[in-house]
């Protein structure tokens, strides 16, 4: 079981998005029960196989009950938990009629969790942290740990460390700088960060939380793949197991594309009739013989083969930047045919992990900007640009991720509600 870090939704350990908000990063949770695979295994007849999960999740305690038979309550037994619920170290879980203290089971999400112990047994040693990885890359390359492939972000452009008071990010003499919270604050030297600020890299926006928990978790918002390809033996990349290179993405067929690499030092894509494509240099295609420095697509997840032809997949869907520049849109008046203007030299930046609302009077032209910002009408003048590329010119790629609710309801009046869902479902 995991929970998700940014809505805390309980998934199974097999989901690569979260099942409330699609989210991919995730903080592994430990299993409390009766079952003698439980990572916390008690031996209690009113505690169930599978009683409750818990982790650690923003620095805090997070426990959820797992539909046990004799429920979960904290400190007393006549008040069943529902859902997420927080506690402290000095609570007291009470499954069916076993007490088990937070503070005990703090120490043991402090452990690992990749075996089953008693309860009654003492926490292991943690392990040796210094074995662990501890500094990481970030930038355009696609080997770094954190890939942004954003044109104002250096190839490495910036290491960050994890030390003993938190986070501290280093400058690699990038092209365009690094930045704290404002531009008006360059990194020069080592600085450390706290979760609450924002990296600038060039102008390019990325949360510390965001990217500090990407990089702790396995399931990260950067999920790399990668294999080396030889000639004449080609790789099949999709969403089945049975693919040399595995994508988890609901944008991804099942069989979705195969790369070969000729004899003539070329590479050889091929779309095997996927749903939503394949893409090289921002082109839809079937069958294309490209060079090994093409950009080879398929929505948001780009495919990187290097000079030493290893295959390196990046997705960077949860780190997604819109900027609409000098947006603007005009019109004709259908009576009187003068021109109005609906929006006027318009700028926006949308970055990631950003909630943004549009707010003014009616007629304001907010409608208009929002089916620009979503690719539905185009500006009359401007560019409209997702992770720096121009969205008009790359539609057909990203399509099938913009989601768009309009402003009226989308329901067939005339039609009986069985009627409007089977039509719904037959489309």
């Amino acid at each position: 079981m995991k929970f998700c870090s940014g809505c805390g939704n309980l998934n199974e350990a097999s989901s690569h998005f979260c099942d409330a908000c699609g989210a991919s990063v995730f903080v592994p949770a430990i299993v409390i029960g009766r079952s003698a695979d439980a990572n916390l295994s008690i031996d209690d007849p009113s505690v169930s196989q599978q009683h409750v999960a818990a982790a650690r999740l923003h620095g805090e305690i997070v426990v959820s009950d797992l539909n046990s038979t004799n429920g979960t309550c904290i400190n007393q037994r006549d008040h069943k938990i529902v859902g997420n619920v927080r506690v402290n170290t000095t609570d007291t879980l009470v499954l069916g009629s076993y007490k088990l203290s937070v503070s005990e089971l703090n120490r043991h999400l402090q452990a690992p969790a990749n075996g089953a112990r008693n309860a009654d047994e003492s926490a292991p040693t943690p392990p040796n942290i210094g074995a662990a990885k501890t500094s990481y890359i970030v930038g355009r390359d696609p080997e770094a740990d954190f890939t942004a492939d954003v044109p104002t972000v250096s190839r490495r452009h910036i290491q960050i460390a994890k030390v003993p008071d938190g986070w501290e990010v280093t400058d690699l003499g990038s092209s365009n700088g690094t930045f704290l919270n404002s531009k008006s604050n360059r990194l020069d030297k080592p600085a450390l960060v706290a979760r609450h600020d924002v990296l600038l890299l060039g102008t390019y926006r990325l949360p510390v939380k965001l990217l500090t928990e990407t990089l702790e978790t396995s399931n990260t918002n950067t999920a790399k793949a990668s294999i080396n390809l030889q000639p004449k033996k080609p790789i099949i990349i999709g969403r089945s197991d049975q693919c040399d290179v595995l994508l988890s993405s609901p944008q991804v067929s099942g069989r979705h594309a195969k790369l070969t690499l000729l004899e003539n030092g070329r590479l050889l894509v091929e779309d095997l009739g996927s749903l939503n494509g394949t893409f090289v240099n921002g082109k839809r295609i079937t069958r294309e013989e490209t060079s090994l420095d093409s950009q080879i697509a398929i929505g948001f997840i780009t495919i990187d083969v290097t000079k030493n032809h290893k295959v390196a997949v990046n997705s960077v869907h949860n780190a997604i930047r819109l900027d609409a520049l000098h947006i603007n849109r005009s019109t004709v008046h259908r009576t009187t045919g003068k021109n109005l203007t609906l929006l006027d030299d318009v700028d926006l930046s949308i970055f990631p992990s950003e909630l943004v609302a549009l707010m003014g009077p009616s007629g304001a032209g907010k409608t208009t900007l929002l089916q620009i910002l979503c690719g539905e009408e185009a500006p009359t003048s401007g560019e409209l640009l997702l992770n720096g590329e121009n969205l008009f010119e790359n539609f057909d790629r990203y399509r099938s991720a913009i989601g768009y609710v309009p402003q009226d309801d989308i329901l067939h009046k005339d039609l009986t509600v069985h009627q409007a869902f089977y039509f719904s479902a037959r489309m």
